[in-house]
């Protein structure tokens, strides 16, 4: 009879061992969800920043390249006049008549390089 009693309190105390270690190891695991739970907000929360700087980055990018096109289009245009025109020939002819143009144009482009560079 001791056999049988020791035998169901060897049984129940490997039972209750048992159910004892399933809770901690339950617990261990809800914490370990409420861990990732946290990190996976945490990512998306930057995922959408990132996102939003990605957007904001290439709008900036498209204004700068119409801002280069519409600067490289004048650049084109003054290359044009340059090489429709002999300086040199209508300097050494009209030396005035350039003088003031070059001296109105580069105090233009001063002007605009001063408010483009002070803002």
């Amino acid at each position: 009879m001791l056999a049988i009693v020791s035998f169901i309190g060897a049984i129940s105390y490997g039972g209750y061992t048992y159910f004892v270690h399933v809770q901690e190891q339950l617990q261990f695991q809800a914490e370990m969800i409420a861990k990732q739970e946290v990190a996976l907000a945490t990512n998306k929360v930057t995922i959408d920043n990132m996102t939003n700087e990605a957007a904001e980055q290439m709008a900036a990018n498209q204004s700068l390249q119409k801002n280069l096109d519409k600067a490289e289009s004048g650049l084109d245009e003054l290359r044009g006049k340059l090489t429709d025109h002999d300086l040199t020939k209508l300097t050494l002819r009209k030396p005035g008549l350039i003088e003031g143009t070059i001296n109105n144009a580069t105090k233009n482009t001063l002007s605009d390089l001063e408010s483009i560079t002070s803002k």
